[in-house]
C-alpha cells in the first residue's frame, strides 16, 4: 500500500547544486556535534537551519543579514522577496510555461502568476509571428 503523503523532494525538486551543498552542511554538522559534545542542541538535529551549536536560526535571519551580504558582494540593495520574482522572471524567459512556473512558485492559483508575470512572455509572442509570417510567404510562393 502507497502512503500519501510525499517527501520534501516530490513536492519541490532541489538544484543539484542545492543538494550537494545541503548534504555538505549535514555533513558539517556531524562534525559540530563531535566538537560541542553535550553541548550541542539535538533538539533541533534534524533542521536545516542550526548554527554551529545546534541552536535554530531565527526565521528573520536570511532577510536580517541579506543587505550585508548584498553589500559585501557589489550587489544593488533589494528586498530577499524580490529573489522570487527573479527566479520566476528567469523561468518565464526561458520558456517555462506558466503552468509550471505556479506549480514551481507554490502560488495558490495560476490566475495570481499569470498577472504577475505574463508580460514577460511578450518576446514568446515572436515565434507564432515568424511561423504565420513563413506559411504566409509560402502561400504567396505558390501563388506565382
Amino acid at each position: 500500500m502507497s502512503s500519501s503523503r510525499t517527501t520534501a523532494a516530490e513536492r519541490f525538486p532541489l538544484c543539484p547544486f542545492v543538494r550537494k551543498e545541503l548534504l555538505r552542511h549535514r555533513e558539517q554538522h556531524k562534525e559540530y556535534k563531535k566538537a560541542f559534545r553535550k553541548q550541542y542542541k539535538r533538539q533541533w538535529e534534524d533542521f536545516v537551519c542550526v548554527n554551529p551549536k545546534g541552536d535554530i536560526i531565527k526565521a528573520n535571519y536570511v532577510t536580517t543579514h541579506f543587505p550585508d551580504f548584498l553589500e559585501k558582494n557589489g550587489l544593488r540593495r533589494i528586498r530577499f522577496h524580490d529573489l522570487r520574482h527573479s527566479c520566476a522572471s528567469f523561468l518565464v524567459a526561458q520558456g517555462v510555461n506558466m503552468k509550471t512556473v505556479q506549480l514551481f512558485m507554490g502560488h495558490a492559483n495560476f490566475q495570481i502568476t499569470a498577472d504577475t508575470y505574463s508580460h514577460l512572455e511578450t518576446s514568446a509572442l515572436q515565434a507564432p509571428a515568424t511561423i504565420l509570417s513563413d506559411l504566409l510567404a509560402e502561400d504567396e510562393e505558390s501563388d506565382e
